[in-house]
């Protein structure tokens, strides 16, 4: 063989061999099962409740580890305001939707709460609508409130916010989020509260995200939203279009959202393992990163009362079992500070910390794919948690909620 052949022989085994890994990985794919970050970490045992009319949930099995599609709806068709009917919007996180070992007539705090101030399965006088997220940053929580205030002639009366401490534990809001929240109107919003924050310094890059969206906005002497929407509106379906054919074409390309799943619960089993991370293992919240979430809850508070929305937070209950993940400190400071927050933007401010007694709590499944199988599951609980967190937030809540609904606005 001579030289020059032997040479591109050489030169091309590694194009190819990457070619042909590209291609056996692809049809591997292709006969895979998807792969949900969250579900695939939990069993059929959680149950969790889709968004939108809680009185009138229906659960589904599973949750969507990305954000859920149907937030963005709910947060755009909120009822228009009207004399004698109040909008409740509940926002949080994985905690408020989920039921472990769910049992016939359990339903989620949100339902519950419903059906405690509507004096049974009504929609009024107070229409509560559900938009929460599992694992829900306050940069998140943030953009919520401002797409759900965006339209005057509709939104909420008021919002109650549940905030687990682990939402404290990073800043970023997911791109999928921001997108869902991508109308124009909610994207000027975003963009003025966004540039008009300097308290949001230390948490650029949480908004980092939010932040890109005013590229395609740059003033508001600029282009009418109709406009812009316009100009987007094509460039989206060539996107789409793109993707799209993509997704059928190569399975590869389709699965990229739950390959990168699998990579992640792998890697956590496997850092877990090495490292002899437990859920019960103490894990101290940054120090910059609480600083930014609570210029984020700041934010969110100063909003609502600009907006002359009645707020009210509380901090999520926490699993009496020792040890856990959370530093005593850590508990002690955000109680603190977000009572101080309340306080400063005449907010509710509600300590459910120690409200849920400990056997209303289970462990994860033994099947557990992120290594924790059979370890205190200090998340979610079961569906008799749920009414005694909604009996109780329904009687702190009535003194605030009561008034709204004869409240011209």
């Amino acid at each position: 063989m001579s030289g020059p052949i032997r040479h591109a022989l050489r030169r091309g085994v590694t194009p190819i061999t990457a070619v042909a890994i590209v291609l056996l990985v692809n049809a591997g794919v292709s006969r895979s099962r998807p792969t949900d970050p969250l579900a695939a970490a939990q069993d059929p045992r959680l149950t969790f409740g889709t968004a939108g009319e809680v009185g009138r949930l229906t659960p589904r099995a599973g949750v969507q580890g990305r954000p859920d599609p149907l937030v963005a709806r709910v947060l755009r068709d909120l009822p228009a305001r009207a004399p004698g009917r109040a909008t409740v919007l509940f926002i949080g996180n994985s905690q408020t939707m989920a039921i472990m070992d769910m049992r016939p007539g359990d339903r989620i705090v949100a339902a519950w709460l419903a059906s405690a101030l509507n004096g049974g399965d009504r929609d009024e006088p107070f229409a509560i609508r559900m938009a929460s997220d599992a694992n829900l940053t306050m940069s998140e929580l943030l953009i919520k409130l401002v797409a759900a205030t965006a339209n005057p002639s509709q939104g909420p009366d008021a919002v109650i916010v549940g905030i687990v401490l682990d939402g404290l534990r990073w800043v970023e809001a997911r791109p999928d989020l921001v997108r869902l929240m991508g109308n124009a109107d909610a994207r000027d919003a975003i963009a003025r509260v966004v540039s008009a924050e300097p308290r949001l310094a230390a948490a650029a890059r949480a908004m980092a995200d939010v932040r890109a969206l005013e590229a395609v906005q740059p003033s508001a002497a600029g282009p009418s939203a109709d406009a812009r929407a316009g100009r987007e509106r094509p460039m989206a379906a060539i996107e789409e279009h793109l993707q799209g054919w993509a997704e059928r074409a190569l399975p590869l390309f389709a699965a990229r959202r739950d390959l990168h799943a699998a990579l992640s619960l792998r890697y956590t089993a496997t850092r877990n393992a090495l490292l002899g991370f437990r859920t019960t293992t103490r894990r101290p919240i940054a120090p910059a990163m609480y600083a930014a979430n609570l210029e984020l809850i700041a934010a969110s508070l100063r909003l609502l009362r600009e907006q002359r929305v009645a707020a009210v937070l509380y901090i999520a209950p926490i699993r009496p079992l020792e040890p856990n993940s959370y530093v005593e400190e850590d508990v002690a400071r955000f109680r603190r500070d977000l009572a101080d927050l309340c306080r400063r933007y005449e907010a509710l401010y509600l300590d459910y910390t120690g409200l849920i007694p400990g056997p209303l709590w289970t462990n994860y499944p033994e099947t557990d794919a992120s290594g924790i199988g059979g370890q205190p599951d200090f998340a979610h609980f079961t569906g008799a948690a749920h009414r005694v967190l909604a009996e109780r937030l329904a009687a702190d809540v009535w003194p605030r909620l009561e008034p709204l609904l004869g409240r011209a606005r």
